[in-house]
């Protein structure tokens, strides 16, 4: 009963997780730094604010979820 639960934590984690990374502006990241135009100065509001938190703590939720998993093994 107990892997079924953390399996689930585990694909409902990953899947918010897929979403999220995928609603983030595309204009920032890698390519800001190798000259490409930066907004790591551009504070985040509303929406956009949400959706990267909201990636923070699935991240936090899917990699815990997944030591925990292997630690009660």
């Amino acid at each position: 009963m107990q892997k079924e639960i953390m399996t689930g934590i585990i694909i409902v984690s990953a899947v918010v997780l897929i979403v999220s990374v995928l609603l983030q502006k595309k204009d920032g990241g890698l390519g800001a730094t190798f000259g490409g135009s930066s907004g790591a100065y551009m504070k985040k509001r509303g929406a956009e604010k949400a959706v990267f938190f909201l990636t923070i703590i699935s991240a936090i939720v899917f990699c815990g979820t997944t030591l925990l998993t292997l630690v009660l093994k």
